[in-house]
């Protein structure tokens, strides 16, 4: 296996008190949802994400075993902390016929206000470039990470358009590089894996379908979901940022 590409993706979500109006219609839609998932008893931790991708884009999440019905991206979802969840990506622009299946792992959690964690959630975007890199047989490795902010770079996410990001070394460890920057909440890998089964998933493959919540759009008439209290004292982090490599397969 060569290393072909490695990538610093800026995600940017929280830095310097970056305006969240982008998200403000979605996140108002679904604020009733907008509680923290916290089982003091067992100590499991939901984080919220906001999973996005090209325009046109659907997103089905790995439940009971199968994959659930497509939905346009975003959406959003809490994820449980450790877990490593698998999507399905289908309807890719200008890639008809072509379903992909990343995973998302929560690596570590966030702190954001008690109320306010889908407005705080982690933006964990499928850009067309990776698919595209995937598509071609490429492994796509992405570190998202909360930044450190006595050493965060001095760049405003704000008129940002996506994800940003530059080149490090190829031979870099995307983990290690992230924690030299911050501390690493998510991983996200796309490509070099697809079922042999389309009808029967193998539970491995699906990392046996672990518990999600999703929060339907406003025209949902979806019951919201029962939430436990949230963690006392929470306090908002500074800031989120990211990793990247790719690999050829």
């Amino acid at each position: 296996m060569k290393i072909d590409l490695t990538k610093i993706l800026l995600a940017g979500l929280c830095v310097l008190g970056v305006s969240y109006s982008v998200f403000a219609q979605e996140v108002q839609s679904i604020q009733d949802g907008a509680q923290v998932l916290n089982a003091p008893e067992t100590g499991e931790y939901f984080q919220h994400v906001r999973i996005s991708g090209p325009a046109g884009a659907e997103i089905s999440p790995a439940a009971e075993g199968k994959f659930i019905e497509p939905m346009p991206a975003p959406q959003y979802y809490a994820l449980q902390l450790g877990k490593t969840y698998r999507f399905r990506l289908t309807n890719i622009p200008l890639m008809p016929g072509v379903e992909l299946y990343p995973t998302v792992e929560i690596m570590d959690r966030t702190h954001p206000p008690i109320g306010e964690e889908l407005r705080h959630a982690i933006e964990v975007e499928f850009t067309k470039d990776d698919l595209y890199a995937a598509a071609r047989g490429k492994f796509v490795t992405r570190i998202i990470y909360i930044e450190n902010p006595e050493t965060a770079m001095p760049i405003s996410s704000k008129d940002q358009l996506g994800q940003g990001y530059f080149d490090v070394a190829a031979t870099a460890d995307p983990v290690s590089v992230a924690k030299t920057l911050g501390r690493p909440v998510v991983r996200i890998q796309i490509g070099g894996r697809a079922p042999n089964d389309l009808e029967n998933f193998d539970p491995a493959f699906l990392y046996n379908c672990p518990p999600f919540l999703h929060y339907p759009p406003a025209e949902s008439k979806a019951v919201p979901p029962q939430i436990t209290e949230p963690e006392p004292n929470s306090e908002p982090e500074e800031a989120i940022d990211g990793v990247q490599e790719e690999t050829e397969l």
